[in-house]
């Protein structure tokens, strides 16, 4: 399969789960653990998607910040987002299993949700995918 088509899938999936998210959230009652896995997901897909269309090699990982890190050069404005990156990075595995960690809050998945939509439509700017 070539970098291109690798890539669009991946954004493919990204969108995916961003609109997943947006389903999770509209759901009655919320359900707000898959809003913030979802939005993880989306922004892992897109640094992915990214980093494949860049040809660039990449660790498997779900660390986004380590993700956006091997983008700094091409996309200096995400060393703005990566606290923001590194607070989405731990609802990988906060979100998917019982933990001592608290429970999601409304507030929480509302921040993931809109820091999710924001890094995909920087991530888009990027490259040529479908859907846009």
């Amino acid at each position: 399969m070539d970098e291109l088509h690798d890539a669009q899938r991946w954004m493919e999936y990204a969108r995916d789960d961003l609109r997943a998210a947006a389903c999770s959230l509209q759901a009655d009652p919320p359900l707000l653990r898959h809003v913030t896995y979802n939005c993880q997901q989306c922004v892992e897909k897109a640094l992915k998607a990214v980093l494949i269309r860049m040809s660039r090699r990449f660790q498997p990982t779900h660390d986004l910040t380590a993700l956006a890190a091997e983008l700094l050069d091409v996309l200096p404005g995400l060393r703005e987002r990566l606290a923001d990156l590194d607070w989405l990075k731990n609802w990988v595995v906060m979100a998917r299993y019982p933990m001592d960690c608290g429970c999601v809050r409304r507030a929480d998945a509302k921040r993931a949700m809109a820091l999710a939509t924001e890094m995909l439509d920087i991530l888009a700017e990027t490259g040529t995918w479908p859907g846009r």
